[in-house]
């Protein structure tokens, strides 16, 4: 299967996406989905046993860019904007069993990485970071977004073990730029999807 140009909702867009498949024996392979954002691409093999109702995927990015997610998923006025920099990398690897959402997420076992290399987040839009809590922490850090011209990042990773349907997150989410550095542990059920930023011990 290749589509040319998939539109999605609210305007997304995803070029040359392509799947090979093949059923065999109660087995669904498909294996690669790949898919064009800007001058990167994402890539997943995916298989699907029928019998035992059981799913496994691996997903990785391929020379992709923050900009380039940006510009396929969302329209101009999207918030996030980096002007230099924006490497990404990304990679999943999930497996799961059962025969309803919930059932997938109980059984869900696996490791998320996601890791943004430097880059300068441009302070024109910073907006969307107030009324949260990263916003709250800037404010006791004394650090104005609305005057602030950028943000330098030198790093940020989020990376996470799944086990039987709770990621953890030990010391998993990290953020070092030149105005704040965060480090962040802890869990989220994903059954019941409890709100991570509460769940989390900051320390900056």
């Amino acid at each position: 299967l290749k589509v040319d140009n998939l539109v999605l909702p609210e305007k997304a867009e995803l070029k040359n996406l392509a799947i090979k498949a093949k059923l065999q024996n109660g087995m669904l392979k498909m294996s690669p989905i790949s898919v064009d954002m800007g001058e990167g691409k994402i890539i997943a093999d995916v298989s699907v046993a029928v019998s035992t109702n059981s799913i496994k995927a691996d997903i990785k990015a391929k020379d992709l860019k923050v900009q380039d997610i940006e510009k396929s998923l969302f329209d101009n006025a999207s918030a996030l904007k980096i002007s230099q920099g924006g490497d990404l990398i990304l990679d999943i690897s999930l497996s799961s069993s059962g025969n309803t959402y919930r059932k997938l997420s109980e059984n869900m076992d696996g490791n998320f990485v996601l890791i943004l290399d430097k880059s300068t987040l441009s302070g024109a839009n910073l907006n969307w970071l107030t009324n949260n809590i990263i916003g709250h922490l800037l404010s006791l850090l004394k650090i104005d977004t609305s005057k602030a011209r950028n943000i330098d990042i030198n790093c940020a990773v989020i990376r996470s073990d799944i086990n039987k349907g709770k990621a953890y997150f030990p010391s998993g989410i990290a953020f070092n730029s030149d105005q704040i550095k965060m480090v962040g542990s802890g869990d989220i059920n994903l059954v019941n999807d409890a709100n991570l930023l509460e769940a989390y011990d900051l320390a900056v």
